[in-house]
């Protein structure tokens, strides 16, 4: 039961928390928004057993006419334990000046999270 817990305790930190903020996101009234990335780094969070990896990103976007910039947006669903992999998606895909959809509320626009 220990070594389960262990297993699902990187799981709970990790993708729970980001299912939760996508939802909450996802509440009417906010807007997808395509985004341009402006830096991005690894993240990992070693709660557990195993270390999980995934990006970071920081975005640019405009929003009602106003520039906007989102800091350290965790891209949670692509949590790898392996590290190479994940650097190969902040080289391959998020990229800085690649286009990334967030999801944001007008009435707050510097509140934002990855779609």
């Amino acid at each position: 039961m220990t070594d389960l817990a262990f297993i699902l305790l990187p799981f709970l930190l990790l993708v729970v928390p980001a299912v939760l903020l996508v939802r909450a996101a996802r509440r009417p009234g906010w807007t997808r928004v395509e985004a341009r990335i402006v830096a991005a780094r690894l993240g990992e969070n070693d709660a557990g057993s195993v270390t999980q990896y995934f990006p970071v990103l920081s975005v640019a976007y405009v929003i009602g006419g106003r520039d906007q910039v989102a800091l350290d947006l965790p891209v949670a669903r692509e949590s790898h334990p392996d590290a190479r992999r994940v650097r190969g998606l902040l080289s391959d895909r998020y990229g800085v000046g690649a286009p990334v959809d967030i999801l944001c509320n007008p009435r707050s626009p510097e509140r934002a999270s990855i779609a």
